[in-house]
């Protein structure tokens, strides 16, 4: 099962409900629950999800190649998966595709991401991804 992260409603769920779901060795333990504090300047460093949906997803050439509609976390927590609308004019005719989160590249422009190799023509040859039921 993949927690499948939609909407910023759906993303602020999703991380208070993994950030706050303790372990069964520590209900066992304890019923307190331990917050890992977080230095909130080295955390507003990363990426917003909030801010990522939508973004362009360009090649090394600086051509856009599709566009970021969703995240998808691994049940397991280990693999993070980027949605990307691909294909289409002004979203007719697109389609969707899943690439690894790390196989993107921040750029010194937040509204872009670069996917090195891309072409729309090669993007063609990815399996669709569809949403399980």
């Amino acid at each position: 099962m993949n927690i499948h992260i939609g909407s910023r409603f759906g993303v602020v769920t999703a991380v208070l409900a993994i950030m706050t779901t303790p372990s069964t060795q520590a209900l066992a333990q304890s019923r307190q629950t331990a917050v890992t504090a977080i230095d909130a300047k080295a955390s507003g460093m990363g990426h917003f999800l909030g801010r990522m949906l939508g973004t362009s997803v360009v090649n090394e050439n600086g051509e856009v190649v599709g566009d970021i509609d969703d995240l998808i976390i691994s049940e397991d927590q280990r693999a993070l998966y980027v949605i990307i609308s691909v294909g289409g004019l002004l979203g007719i005719g697109s389609r969707q595709i899943a690439v690894r989160y790390g196989d993107l590249k921040m750029t010194s422009n937040v509204d872009v991401f670069v996917l090195e190799g891309a072409t729309e023509e090669g993007l063609k040859s990815v399996p669709e991804f569809v949403y399980p039921d």
